[in-house]
């Protein structure tokens, strides 16, 4: 149980990290055409 919860929380800071990441190529491609 302890695992798993330790897990998804790993999971979950990858995702925020991912979802950051993802937010600021879109910007910077955005700011590339503009």
């Amino acid at each position: 149980m302890d695992l798993e919860r330790s897990y998804m929380a790993g999971a979950t800071a990858r995702g925020a990290e991912f979802d950051q990441g993802l937010r600021s190529y879109m910007l910077g491609v955005y700011n590339y055409m503009a």
